[in-house]
């Protein structure tokens, strides 16, 4: 009896398990087929921004929480918001004032712009960087409006069109991810700006989070003196741009080792997402106010002396900026210093500030040198892909 008892429990197991196999065989037959083409470093980058929830995103960015020109989006981290228009007063700007205007992608364009692939275009340049690339100007002054223009007369095909894709208050973590999106608007050629002022702290911070990495902390009295800086409003623009990275490069040793690599980690992963889909990834490399225009060095000087900084604290901006092209370079990947164009005088025939002395962007003319700076190197590179085609 114990026998037959024992060969019904196994048949009954045997039994579970054959029809256990035929569901799965089953569920694997409703599965779509596998598509043709497949773009493995385009959706692993989806994925990886699609696990910083907005709580994450607030946390390392927490000016999004009340930002008017950015929004938190589950794929691209950090967009510009769409379809905004308002005129900002600006005593320093020729006008006196500007009208900052976004258009249904988010873009700094006047014209819809369809996403999806070039439609009547010959060539489409996309632009990604930070506020300097978004730009605190008029649309027509950003310089990726304004190399368009000069590219225009210059290119023996119908139409190039040039893309301000800039988002405020981003690095190259967020632009990573959002170029991870906007591929799918086939441009033939990324140009990334990478702005040292505080872009290679932006990308530490978020690699950090990513990471578990424990950050060097500043030492008692140097975290003291940066939040009472920081209290002050005549300050606190001036430590955004640049001071604030160059207080942590100071105070913390190895945090600026961890920084490059962070940030030549992000382009290095960009040149290959635009690889795989045909496209040429550019970079150039925007220096911060106090690396060009010094005309009000006066007003820098107290924040400066606030947190106990000297002229060789800031210089690792530049130390970091000539490793970082070095590397890219390398790696077959095109790098445009622009600090020599900005230092050159009477390029434009003028000489007005670069930067804005209120809070350190780039002013107009800083826009206008940036765009003559980009034209040939831009020009030569869809030359280039023109051929090839």
């Amino acid at each position: 009896m114990q026998v037959d008892a024992r060969r019904k429990i196994v048949i009954v197991i045997l039994a579970l398990l054959l029809c256990g196999g035929l569901l799965v065989l089953h569920q694997e037959g409703q599965r779509p087929a596998p598509t043709a083409v497949e773009a493995p470093r385009v959706e692993s980058a989806s994925i990886k921004s699609a696990a910083l929830d907005r709580a994450a995103v607030e946390q390392l960015l927490p000016s999004l929480a009340t930002a008017k020109w950015t929004r938190y989006d589950p794929l691209a981290v950090v967009r510009a918001a769409e379809d905004r228009s308002e005129t900002i007063n600006w005593p320093e700007h020729i006008g006196g004032k500007f009208t900052l205007r976004t258009n249904n992608l988010g873009f700094r364009e006047d014209e819809r712009t369809v996403f999806g692939p070039p439609h009547g275009t010959d060539l489409r340049v996309l632009v990604l960087g930070d506020s300097h690339t978004f730009g605190l100007v008029a649309n027509g002054e950003t310089f990726p409006n304004l190399l368009e223009k000069r590219l225009a007369p210059k290119l023996k095909f119908r139409r190039c069109e040039v893309l301000n894709a800039g988002v405020s208050g981003t690095g190259p973590f967020e632009q990573r991810a959002l170029l991870g999106v906007l591929l799918d608007m086939q441009p033939q050629l990324v140009l990334c700006v990478l702005y040292t002022g505080n872009d290679f702290i932006n990308a530490q911070a978020f690699s950090d989070f990513e990471t578990r990495r424990a950050r060097t902390p500043l030492p008692r009295d140097a975290q003291k003196r940066f939040e009472v800086a920081r209290e002050d409003p005549s300050m606190r623009a001036r430590m955004a741009q640049n001071t604030s990275q160059v207080h942590t490069f100071t105070y913390c040793k190895g945090e600026a080792e961890a920084a490059l690599l962070a940030t030549t980690q992000c382009y290095r992963e960009m040149a290959e997402y635009c690889a795989e889909r045909g496209a040429r990834l550019m970079v150039a490399i925007l220096p911060p106010k106090e690396e060009v225009d010094l005309t009000d060095l006066s007003l820098l000087q107290p924040v400066r002396g606030a947190l106990r900084l000297c002229d060789d604290d800031f210089a690792v901006d530049r130390r970091l900026a000539e490793r970082f092209a070095e590397v890219l370079r390398a790696d077959g990947i095109e790098v445009v210093d622009l600090l020599p164009a900005l230092l050159q005088p009477g390029l434009l025939g003028r000489r007005r500030p670069l930067y804005w002395t209120s809070d350190q962007h780039l002013a107009v003319d800083g826009h206008a040198v940036v765009a003559t700076a980009l034209e040939q190197p831009v020009l030569a590179a869809l030359r280039d892909l023109r051929g090839k085609r």
